[in-house]
């Protein structure tokens, strides 16, 4: 993601509520994801940058990156220390599940953690579908869930 001058502009959360989208103009609470360019004071909500980018380029990265999650989640269960996995999985499962479960997002990091191998195409068809999970909920969320799955 570029800003208007063309820096390259980076995800950070807002620390107050008095950030602005520089592309719509709406106020964004604290603790929203917003790209910007500190060079510019450029600041762009997720949702603007969504429909600037038409969502092809960064979902063309997610997808990309959860086929080779995907490959490296079959060819990692070849039980060499799955009792150990298993174990540090139940932990992490254990820990998220007073979070808000009602999360389709939430969900699927559980199963992941699991290890459900229904859950990565669950996640694809996800990926697949517009709007159905956001980018900060892929870095956040389902990101560290296929990592430590791994």
């Amino acid at each position: 993601v570029l800003c208007p001058k063309k820096h390259t502009a980076s995800l950070h959360v807002t620390k107050h509520a008095s950030f602005r989208c520089d592309l719509c103009g709406k106020g964004v609470e604290k603790g929203a994801v917003m790209h910007g360019c500190r060079q510019c004071d450029w600041d762009a909500c997720e949702a603007c940058m969504d429909k600037q980018e038409g969502g092809i380029v960064k979902w063309k990265h997610v997808r990309a990156l959860a086929a080779k999650c995907q490959e490296l989640f079959h060819s990692s269960m070849d039980g060499n220390n799955m009792k150990e996995d298993n174990e540090w999985a139940t932990r992490m499962v254990e820990s998220l599940k007073p979070m808000d479960n009602t999360s389709d997002v939430n969900t699927l990091s559980i199963r992941l953690l699991q290890r459900d191998s229904d859950s990565v195409r669950t996640l694809s068809n996800m990926l697949g579908t517009r709007g159905k999970i956001t980018f900060h909920q892929f870095l956040m969320v389902i990101l560290p869930a296929l990592h430590s799955s791994l």
